[in-house]
């Protein structure tokens, strides 16, 4: 993986810098909070909707990264997780 992506190692933990929304897949549906896996779910807000936020701070380990127009997602045992968003605006590091 060259580009943006190749940032993110695989089995390293990174930290969240903003609430972000799980999803299903890299840009894709957001996921429940039911869903998730039980780690994740003590460190998110459940949202009125039924979907999951994970809070700004959350620990999260790199499971792989996929690149989606400009922005790359980062792959977590629960989902995906937007690291860096369109502009390059960082999310995770």
């Amino acid at each position: 993986v060259s580009g943006a992506g190749s940032k993110f190692t695989v089995g390293r933990t990174y930290t969240l810098q903003a609430n972000m929304y799980i999803r299903e897949s890299a840009g894709g549906a957001k996921k429940r909070y039911l869903e998730l896996t039980t780690n994740a779910k003590s460190h998110s807000i459940k949202q009125a909707d039924g979907t999951a936020v994970l809070k700004k701070g959350t620990v999260v380990t790199c499971k792989g990264t996929k690149t989606v127009g400009n922005a790359v997602w980062m792959q977590i045992p629960s989902g995906y997780v937007c690291a860096l968003g369109d502009s390059g605006t960082v999310y995770i590091k």
